[in-house]
Formats: structure tokens, sequence, C-alpha cells
């Protein structure tokens, strides 16, 4: 595997180390009820902090994120053979205690993002991206059976990858990765899979309503009609003051967005977040992914 340094191709030792380390560890490992061998998993990933020219022991420590979690290798192992930095980055993306139950498991992760350093939470983000990849390519083949592989449905998978998405998007992640993550999610959980991104994003670049004029101009034009009636739609919540308004501008808050204080911006936003999620048939999760791709 390579790693880029100014642009320019290089082979690491480090890198080829820790490929040769994660071979070794995963032998024999499978993917859950796949015929794939498990180290096709943390060599993408690898794979996908390269495309992105991260680091070379961002690189190394994505190839190994799963020897704590998956294999007999300790920590003080990868010290010895890794280094301080190495080893403390796959610790970070390593779950810390597989012994607890799922939901608790996930929610460490999901609130634990917050706490990790730049590299670990890229890697995070790659781990996830290529886990999304994976599961999409499978659900072309064989549809909803894919989730009869892991430990929860889709509905709990959907929660847990958009909440962590949603954490993701307050980081400092290189903006290609995390939007390639954000596309794959709402290609896997989306209530409209195909849903063009850019469809969404064009209801943000007017946040709080259009005025008379751009509402006079969208009524002549056919293409406008459909963002015409959310616009509508958000006006109409906004001057109710519909309790459903109020309940978004709490959990936009629960997922750490903050307002400014006497203010109506954050209940127009939030008025425009109701209709947009009633127009297109959003759940919670998804319409607060798209505001945080947003902002």
């Amino acid at each position: 595997m390579e790693a880029r340094e100014g642009g320019i191709n290089v082979t690491t030792k480090l890198i080829e180390k820790a490929m040769a380390f994660a071979i070794e560890a995963h032998e024999g490992q499978m993917r859950k009820q796949s015929t794939v061998p498990y180290i096709v998993h943390p060599l993408s990933v690898g794979m996908i902090l390269q495309k992105y020219q991260c680091h070379e022991r961002t690189i190394a420590a994505g190839i190994l994120h799963d020897v704590l979690e998956d294999t007999e290798v300790t920590h003080t192992q990868l010290i010895h053979h890794f280094g301080h930095e190495v080893a403390s980055l796959v610790e970070e993306a390593s779950e810390q205690d597989k012994s607890l139950p799922w939901k608790i498991r996930k929610e460490q992760t999901i609130q634990g993002i917050k706490h990790l350093s730049k590299e670990a939470a890229v890697i995070v983000c790659a781990d996830k991206l290529h886990n999304l990849s994976s599961i999409y390519e499978d659900y072309k083949q064989i549809g909803d059976q894919v989730w009869n592989r892991f430990n929860r449905g889709k509905e709990q998978q959907s929660w847990y990858y958009q909440s962590l998405i949603i954490q993701l998007f307050q980081r400092d992640i290189p903006i290609k990765l995390l939007l390639k993550l954000d596309q794959r999610a709402q290609r896997v959980f989306g209530q409209n899979p195909m849903l063009p991104r850019r469809q969404i994003d064009a209801y943000f670049r007017f946040p709080y309503g259009i005025d008379g004029e751009q509402r006079r101009a969208w009524e002549k034009d056919l293409k406008k009609q459909e963002q015409l009636k959310v616009f509508n739609r958000m006006e109409t919540l906004y001057r109710m003051q519909d309790p459903q308004v109020r309940d978004v501008l709490v959990l936009l808050e629960q997922h750490g967005i903050q307002w400014q204080n006497n203010s109506d911006g954050p209940f127009l936003i939030a008025s425009l977040c109701v209709a947009i999620k009633e127009h297109y048939q959003m759940n919670d999760l998804e319409m607060v992914r798209h505001v945080f791709r947003n902002l």
C-alpha cells in the first residue's frame, strides 16, 4: 500500500509491517456470515485512509484498528511492534468493553466521538464507510436478508450509524470523506435512498425562508413547485408556532447545536426542518444528519 506525502506516492515500511501483522492476526477470520476473509475489511479501511492522504501512522492504525477487539493481540504488543502513537490510535478506535450490551456499547461509541483525537475520528469514519459500502453492495444482492448477519436489525443499525455520522460532522474530518460516508448512509438508511443530496441542500440556502419577490418568481417556475410547497409549509409551521418545531429544536440541541438567544432564527430553521422531514417522509436522525451537513 502507498501513502501520499507532498503528492508523491511512497510505500512505507510502517504500513507494510501493519499489513503483515494484521494478516497474521486475522488469519482464519471471516466477515459476518460471509465467505469473505475478514482481512479485506481492515485493508480496505487502510486504502480509504490512503486515498484521503492521511499520515502513514493513521493508515497503519486503520489497518490494525480491529486487532484489539477481535484477536488475541494486546495493547502491549502493539506498542512493542508499532510504538505508542499507533497503539494509542488503535485503542481509541476500538470499543472499550465488548462484554456490555449492544445498545450501551454503541451509545458509548457515539458519545465518545467528541473525545477522540482527530486521527482516531478519521479512522472511525473510514471504518464506518467501508462497513456501509459492504452492506450496500450486499443489500443489492440479497435485500433485507443482509440484516440477519448483525446483532441488531435495520432500525437499530440506522440509529447507530446516523447518530455516529451526526457526531462526526462536528469533528475536523476531511469533508470529502465525511460526505462519502453521509452518501452511503442515505443509500442504506434513507427513506428516499436515491434522493440527491443537492436537492435537500438547496433548501438550506434559504434557512430563514424566501421573500415575496423570490416567491413570485418561483410561482411561475414549474421546476420550483416542490421547493415552494416545502417553504409554504415552513411558513405555516412558524406562524402557528407548531409544537413539532419545538421538538425539533430540542432534538437539534441534544445533538450539539447551540442557538443564539433571543432570535427567531432557530425557530425558522427548525420549521424548515419539520417541513423537509414531512415532505420527504424522513425519520428524525435522517433529518438531523442533513442539517449537520449544511451547517
